[in-house]
């Protein structure tokens, strides 16, 4: 969620605002990737996607995470399925915006990168 990334960005940077937060930087142990595309990918910022990376990596399968992003846009994040098959981790998510009073869901597959990065795959 925005408040535990923020914790963590002010634990990992010194900086008390997740404005200095970059893609490829590395919070939690996990480098932050856009993960989230679609309709909603433009709206997240770099907080919202590193909250998608972290989900990606530490949340069970079928469990929802809520956050809002900056602007109030209500986020809902689940990871629908993980397949460890191949040599490597991929798991499919559905995200879920509400803005200009309609839900919009997006759904992707993020495989875990060598490097430890998550990837949409196309």
């Amino acid at each position: 969620n925005r408040p535990y990334v923020s914790q963590v960005v002010s634990n990992v940077t010194g900086n008390t605002t997740t404005a200095a937060l970059r893609p490829g930087d590395i919070l939690g142990g996990i480098s932050v990737a856009p993960v989230v595309g679609g309709r909603i990918g433009p709206r997240l910022d770099v907080s919202d996607q590193a909250c998608a990376t972290q989900v990606l990596e530490r949340t069970n399968t079928g469990t929802p995470v809520h956050w809002q992003t900056a602007s109030g846009i209500p986020i809902t994040f689940t990871v629908n399925r993980t397949d460890d098959s191949g040599g490597r981790r991929c798991r499919t998510f559905t995200a879920t915006a509400t803005f200009a009073s309609k839900n919009q869901s997006v759904t992707g597959t993020a495989c875990k990168q060598t490097d430890g990065s998550w990837q949409t795959m196309r």
